[in-house]
């Protein structure tokens, strides 16, 4: 491989490296926005426990 071919093969590479890493990003910001939403969600049930066991419900 010439200079050039290794450079190109290197952007190539890089290309490819950052749009895994920006996937990477959303899959968290996704994963993180169903903990919020599954953490609310059993808070709520939590506390419809709670006011069931002391009679307020």
């Amino acid at each position: 491989m010439t200079e050039e071919e290794i450079k190109k093969r290197v952007e190539e590479i890089e290309e490819i490296y950052i749009s895994y890493i920006d996937k990477l990003s959303d899959l968290r910001r996704e994963q993180d926005k169903i903990i919020v939403e599954f953490e609310k969600v059993l808070t709520g049930k939590r506390m419809m426990e709670i006011k069931k066991s002391l009679g307020i419900i």
